[in-house]
């Protein structure tokens, strides 16, 4: 939908990387990318910690603010957060460039 979600600057590193490649129960292969802020995501549901891909953190589903697809996760533990985003789902654009 095009609505801005993070920033190029916002990456960060999670273990040393910033690309993760994580497999779900159900056998899904994730490819995403960690970012201290998406403010154009919205975490969804109760935080869980089965099946953490990060030890000592929580995580939650997050969506698109604009059109409420499915766009990765958000990652807490008691002293720091960040935002694990599917990088399929997300197009980076220069600022002044439409998509």
């Amino acid at each position: 939908c095009n609505h801005p979600v993070t920033t190029a600057a916002a990456r960060m590193r999670m273990l040393g990387l910033h690309e993760h490649s994580q497999v779900n129960p159900g056998g899904y292969i994730w490819n995403f990318g960690c970012f201290v802020s998406a403010p154009g995501c919205v975490a969804e549901g109760t935080p869980s910690s089965e099946f953490a891909w990060f030890p000592g953190f929580r995580w939650q589903t997050e969506i698109c603010r604009g059109c409420s697809l499915h766009l990765g996760w958000l990652f807490t533990s008691h002293d720091h957060q960040f935002h694990g985003l599917i990088l399929e789902r997300i197009v980076e654009v220069e600022i002044g460039r439409a998509p």
